[in-house]
């Protein structure tokens, strides 16, 4: 099985900012498969998670818990800003994170232990 590449990051990306690009304005709030949440809900949801991918790759997100895109005209512009910041991350990760990116995404208060030193994570 090969890695996943920067250019199969974007159009997957591509593809779910259409779906959020369909969106109706009066369907924000609509329930979606996943218990409890609405469109709104999973679309603020994917937008975090970009934001904490990139912020783990290394990269800055002015907004790393993507809160302040909760206005449901907003949504779409920070879905696709934070997939263009997670595929910008990705590409300078050379398409292949590290095992400390994964680390830095479960515990991103601690430090990892780098080949000899324990380095601080961002």
């Amino acid at each position: 099985m090969t890695a996943p590449t920067a250019g199969q990051l974007r159009l997957a990306q591509d593809i779910a900012g259409d779906l959020v690009a369909g969106v109706p304005g009066n369907r924000w709030g609509d329930p979606t498969p996943c218990e409890a949440w609405s469109v709104r809900d999973l679309v603020g949801h994917v937008v975090a998670g970009n934001a904490l991918f990139v912020r783990a790759l290394g990269g800055q997100y002015p907004d790393p818990l993507g809160q302040a895109h909760r206005d449901d005209a907003s949504l779409l512009p920070a879905y696709r800003d934070s997939a263009v910041g997670l595929a910008e991350a990705f590409g300078r990760s050379g398409g292949n994170p590290s095992g400390d990116t994964f680390r830095r995404l479960a515990h991103p208060n601690a430090s990892v232990e780098s080949s000899s030193a324990q380095t601080p994570l961002p």
